[in-house]
C-alpha cells in the first residue's frame, strides 16, 4: 500500500539506505568527475559524509523525522570531506531545519524539505557554480512546488522528484562531458541540448465556464479516443463545448492515437475578442520540459466578457514530450502590431 507520510523509522531505514547504495557506487560517482567540482573524488568523499551522518544517527534513540533528521545533520556537519561533502552536509542541514519538531512527512513537508535543502546548500557556498549537485537538488525542488500538488502519497511524490533527480544529474554529467572533451572552460548553459523541430497542428475552440480554483492555463494530454469522451463527458458541465469543440473532437478516432498524440491546453481570457496561435513548441531533452508558445491577438476594441478557450494540439505519437506529460509549460505573449 501506498504511504502518505513517512515516519521516523521509515526515514532512518531510507537514511541507512542511501548510505549504503552511495558507498557501493563510490566509484562509479568518482568517474562522474562533475560534484561540484572535477576533482574525482567526488564519491569518495560524499561516502565518508554520509557514512558520518549515519552513524551519529544510529547512535542515537529518535521518534519523530525531526530528531532523525537532526542526528544526520550533526553527523554530516561534523564528518564532512571536500567540497562536495560539505555541499551534502548543507543539503541535510536545510532537511533537518524543516523538520525541526515535525512527527512525520507527507507530501506537502516533502516539498519544503527539498526547497529547505537548496536554499541551505546556496546559501553556504561563496559562488553557487551551477551543472553541480546545487542544480540537481534547486532543480528538485523547483519541479516539485510546480507538479508536487497532484500527487496524494509521499510514494508517488518521491519516485517524480527520482525522476527529475535523474534526468538533472544527467544533464550536469554531459556539461562536464563537454567541458572535459573541448577543453574550453563553458558556461554550464550553453551545453543544454534543445529540440526545437517539434511539429504539431492546433485547432483552436472558444469553451466557456468560470472555475474559481482552476490555475489557468491548465494542460491535458490526451493519448486515446476513450480519454478524449472522458474529458469531454468530465468536463461538459463545467464548460460550454461548442460545436467547433465537438466537432473537433469527433475526428480523433482510434485510427487518430494510433500515431498521434494531443495536447489540451484551457485558456482563461477577458474578453472573448482575443483568439491566439501556438507559434513554437520546443523540448528540452536535458531536463525533459517543453514549452508551448502562444502569440495572443488583443484587438483594438474588444468585448468585455470573460472568456475560456480549449486548444487542442496535435502531436506525433512518438515524441519524447509524451514521455514527460507533467512537464509541459506554456508561454503567452502578446502578438505585435
Amino acid at each position: 500500500m501506498a504511504r502518505k507520510v513517512i515516519d521516523s523509522i521509515t526515514l532512518r531505514e531510507m537514511y541507512n539506505s542511501g548510505a549504503a547504495l552511495l558507498t557501493q557506487n563510490r566509484e562509479a560517482v568518482d568517474a562522474l568527475n562533475v560534484f561540484p567540482v572535477p576533482d574525482g573524488d567526488t564519491g569518495t568523499n560524499m561516502s565518508q559524509t554520509i557514512n558520518a551522518a549515519v552513524k551519529e544517527l544510529n547512535g542515537k534513540l529518535t521518534s519523530s523525522v525531526g530528531a532523525v533528521a537532526d542526528a544526520v545533520a550533526r553527523g554530516a556537519l561534523k564528518g564532512a570531506r571536500g567540497n562536495s561533502g560539505v555541499i551534502l552536509s548543507q543539503i541535510l542541514r536545510g532537511f533537518a531545519r524543516a523538520l525541526e519538531g515535525v512527527e512525520e512527512i507527507d507530501c506537502e513537508m516533502f516539498i519544503k524539505m527539498l526547497r529547505s535543502g537548496a536554499d541551505t546548500a546556496y546559501k553556504a557556498v561563496m559562488k553557487p557554480k551551477e551543472g553541480t549537485i546545487l542544480t540537481v537538488i534547486r532543480v528538485m525542488a523547483e519541479d516539485m512546488e510546480r507538479t508536487g500538488s497532484k500527487y496524494s502519497t509521499v510514494d508517488e511524490l518521491f519516485a517524480a522528484a527520482l525522476a527529475v533527480m535523474l534526468l538533472s544529474s544527467a544533464s550536469c554529467s554531459k556539461q562536464a562531458e563537454v567541458a572535459d572533451t573541448s577543453g574550453v572552460k563553458r558556461d554550464p548553459q550553453s551545453s543544454v541540448t534543445v529540440d526545437t523541430d517539434v511539429s504539431f497542428n492546433a485547432v483552436y475552440s472558444r469553451t466557456d465556464g468560470y472555475l474559481e480554483k482552476k490555475q489557468y492555463p491548465v494542460v491535458t494530454v490526451i493519448n486515446s479516443r476513450t480519454e478524449i469522451e472522458r474529458y469531454t463527458s468530465e468536463n461538459e458541465g463545467w464548460y460550454d463545448f461548442y460545436t467547433t469543440f465537438y466537432d473537433a473532437v469527433t475526428q480523433y478516432d482510434a485510427a487518430f492515437f494510433e500515431d498521434s498524440s494531443l495536447i489540451l491546453i484551457l485558456l482563461e481570457e477577458p474578453s472573448g475578442s482575443y483568439t491566439h496561435e501556438v507559434t513554437d513548441i520546443s523540448f528540452d531533452s536535458s531536463t525533459g520540459y517543453t514549452d508551448v508558445k502562444i502569440e495572443r491577438s488583443v484587438p483594438e476594441i474588444a468585448t468585455d466578457d470573460m472568456a475560456e478557450w480549449h486548444i487542442i494540439v496535435e502531436i506525433p505519437k512518438d515524441s519524447p514530450i509524451l514521455d514527460y506529460p507533467d512537464h509541459i509549460t506554456v508561454e503567452i505573449t502578446n502578438k505585435k502590431a
